[in-house]
């Protein structure tokens, strides 16, 4: 039979679900460098006012265009710090002078130093003091390094002459040194030297005291001898067995006086060379008048004043004995006038010679 009719379309069919994402891709080549631009237009000139310009000048900025050649430059900063001088190079030092004569820098130790001509000074004015302080000692070293005057942190100081100490300190007071077998210890006055003090430490050590001319005052031996002298000329010395007091080659005088020098009572010894064996001893009054004169043992004294046996007009029973055995007293008892014979019984009385004038046999 005939073909049927064409059929309709059927209904369109749903839409089905969206697909994963697929991997990123690798990264693609960089691109050429792009080509520079063209050069800018030059700028307008500036403009800038320097004010006190000179040689030798710091310029520092001012307002605006305004500049300032500093004469003196003023740090108002917190810290101004120059690294080490490493090396004995001579960079970073702050130095001061046409020569860099002041030169401050640090090389592990710090150091001011000064070179060329012209000296150091250490200046306060206004009267203010100058300290120097250190943890520990302070050495001066003058002439490169020798020791001037060395102050030890709790102990001592020490001064020294030419590298040679000649002075400490020391808990109890001071010491005094030098080098050699002697030391002298001047005192000068008005810039006058008035004497000295001598010290020998040979034969077992001497002290003494000499006048400007070198003449000795007083002299101390170890273990020996103090001798004081007058002008020159030796007066007292100690002794082994006491001291002796000279005036002269033969003589030597004791004189007792007031502390305004007024002489009182004096006695005067002469030896035997100049007054016979024995020597001689003088007592005299304060001017010089002799009261006693005495000769060696045995011999005679010779008085030139009355002799009152009364204490001065206070006592009795003082009497003048004679012999031995005190054989014979002249006394007054205070009533009788005595001549007292103790033992022996005989009085003589001799005129001349041996006359006998009038015996008392007891």
């Amino acid at each position: 039979g005939p073909t049927g009719a064409q059929g309709g379309n059927g209904a369109q069919g749903a839409v089905g679900a969206t697909g994963s994402q697929g991997a990123t891709g690798s990264q693609g080549a960089a691109g050429a460098q792009g080509a520079a631009g063209a050069q800018g237009a030059t700028g307008a000139s500036g403009s800038a006012t320097l004010s006190n310009n000179a040689d030798n000048r710091v310029i520092t900025g001012g307002s605006g265009t305004n500049l300032n050649g500093e004469a003196n430059l003023t740090y108002d900063g917190t810290t101004l710090n120059i690294i080490d001088s490493a090396g004995g190079s001579g960079s970073h030092r702050l130095t001061v002078g046409n020569s860099h004569d002041l030169r401050i820098y640090h090389d592990g130790n710090s150091n001011i130093t000064h070179h060329g001509a012209g000296d150091l000074y250490l200046t306060s004015n206004n009267s203010t003091d100058v300290y120097i302080r250190s943890a520990d000692d302070i050495f001066l070293q003058p002439q490169d390094g020798e020791n001037g005057i060395i102050i030890k942190g709790n102990d001592a100081v020490e001064i020294y002459h030419d590298a040679e100490k000649m002075f400490s300190t020391n808990n109890d007071g001071a010491e005094f040194f030098d080098s050699d077998n002697n030391f002298n210890l001047y005192f000068t006055c008005n810039g006058t030297r008035r004497g000295y003090l001598f010290v020998d430490s040979t034969n077992g050590g001497k002290m003494s005291f000499y006048d400007n001319q070198n003449h000795p005052m007083l002299s101390a031996t170890k273990n020996a001898a103090v001798d004081l002298y007058y002008d020159n000329v030796k007066h007292f010395a100690t002794h082994s067995s006491g001291v002796f007091v000279s005036s002269d080659a033969n003589l030597g005088r004791l004189i007792l006086g007031d502390t305004s020098g007024n002489y009182g009572w004096q006695l005067a010894g002469y030896d035997a060379v100049s007054a016979g064996s024995g020597g001689r001893g003088v007592f005299q009054d304060a001017d010089g008048g002799v009261v006693l004169d005495m000769r060696a043992s045995g011999g005679n004294i010779f008085c030139y004043n009355s002799i009152k046996m009364n204490g001065n007009a206070s006592v009795d029973n003082l009497k003048l004995v004679f012999g031995a055995g005190s054989d014979f007293e002249i006394f007054h008892d205070g009533t009788t006038n005595r001549f007292q014979s103790n033992g022996l019984k005989n009085f003589q009385f001799n005129p001349k010679d041996t006359d006998v004038g009038l015996k008392i046999i007891g």
